[in-house]
């Protein structure tokens, strides 16, 4: 038997769907080598040979010798090439990217593609410095070693697009935030102390409703910050954040959320994330000028 590793291109197809494509097999020679297992799946939970079976990130593809594939790709070459070309700024130190919308953070158990994981296939022993939820999109930091880790981050800016307009048009947004049981941050004053300022960097109207199109700046990190303050103390939620308010029937539900880390600065140099085309989308959409160069 001969094996390759699934990577990124080929993640998600279904098994009889991968085999046709690479291999160029006729339909009833898949159906039957998938039929008496002589190919088949190998994943954490074992071996499958199911036609309807959807393939993962690393998972490896078992299948006779006599069957010829069409330059096979290999997983942790694939998924290195995607991590390059997400790198904003790269030193001795570290390694910043510009995330895309979609990508976890950290891998887990249902997660087979994650930036950590990214990292590490990109540089060995490199480290999250950060977070920044799956649903949004911008700068990243990680350390190639554990003193890079302690590196000061600053100024970290945001730039998101809200429904509603801010009574002011720039302003401090102070409360106490604290992990409900289902997960939610919620403002209460028993918990850790958040601090957000925002600017307003333009405004507009979709169909009758304002939107506007926000800086944040973060003076603490606290899990959901941002989304927590927009939506209760704005009352401005963000775009796509269904989970902190926001709800437009006009909007097609998608898992993104229209907020994206656009600025950090760390030894000494101040990075930017240019904004995603699906963002630049929604500015156009809704007619809010884009004022970030």
């Amino acid at each position: 038997m001969q094996s390759l590793m699934i990577g990124f291109k080929d993640a998600g197809l279904r098994l009889d769907k991968f085999l046709l494509k690479r291999s160029k097999l006729p339909w009833t020679l898949v159906n039957k080598l998938l039929r008496t297992g002589e190919v088949y799946a190998m994943n954490e939970s074992g071996k499958t040979s199911s036609n309807l079976y959807k393939l993962q990130i690393n998972d490896k593809f078992y299948f006779p010798k006599y069957i010829n594939f069409d330059s096979p790709i290999v997983a942790n070459n694939d998924m290195k090439d995607m991590f390059q070309k997400w790198i904003i700024y790269e030193d001795d130190d570290i390694i910043v990217i510009n995330k895309p919308a979609g990508i976890a953070t950290q891998g887990g158990i249902k997660i087979k593609l994650s930036a950590d994981k990214l990292a590490m296939n990109y540089f060995e022993g490199s480290r999250l410095m950060h977070r920044l939820d799956q649903n949004v999109s911008g700068i990243m930091a990680f350390g190639k070693s554990s003193k890079a880790c302690q590196l000061d981050m600053e100024e970290k800016e945001y730039i998101g697009i809200v429904k509603g307009k801010p009574l002011k048009d720039k302003g401090e947004l102070s409360t106490f935030l604290k992990e409900s049981e289902e997960g939610w941050q919620e403002v209460n004053e028993v918990g850790k102390f958040a601090k957000t300022f925002y600017e307003m960097l333009t405004t507009s109207k979709y169909l009758g409703s304002p939107f506007s199109c926000l800086k944040f700046k973060l003076v603490t990190g606290r899990k959901h910050q941002i989304r927590v303050h927009a939506s209760k103390v704005l009352k401005c939620p963000l775009v796509g954040d269904y989970k902190y308010g926001f709800d437009c029937s006009e909007f097609n539900k998608e898992d993104r959320i229209y907020l994206h880390s656009w600025g950090l600065k760390i030894k000494g140099k101040k990075l930017e994330a240019e904004l995603p085309q699906d963002f630049k989308d929604m500015q156009a959409k809704l007619g809010l000028h884009n004022l970030l160069k």
